[in-house]
């Protein structure tokens, strides 16, 4: 179950190879998508991985240590 996101895993920063962007389509419905893009030529077999938290969480002073 669930999107092809199940597929990604979290990283910080620099570290993350995909860059999230968010769509709004306002047709018939508002609906909010996600687009990814890869920041670097990715390799067979290597995990995809992006910022869960967003670059402005990403930005501030949380306290949350990335691994």
């Amino acid at each position: 179950m669930g999107n092809e996101t199940r597929y990604f895993n979290h990283a910080c920063g620099d570290a993350a190879n995909l860059k999230a962007v968010s769509l709004l389509s306002r047709g018939n419905l508002l609906t909010n998508n996600m687009l990814f893009f890869t920041k670097r030529t990715i390799s067979k077999g290597e995990e995809l991985t992006f910022s869960y938290r967003g670059k402005d969480m990403e930005e501030q002073k949380s306290g949350i240590r990335c691994l």
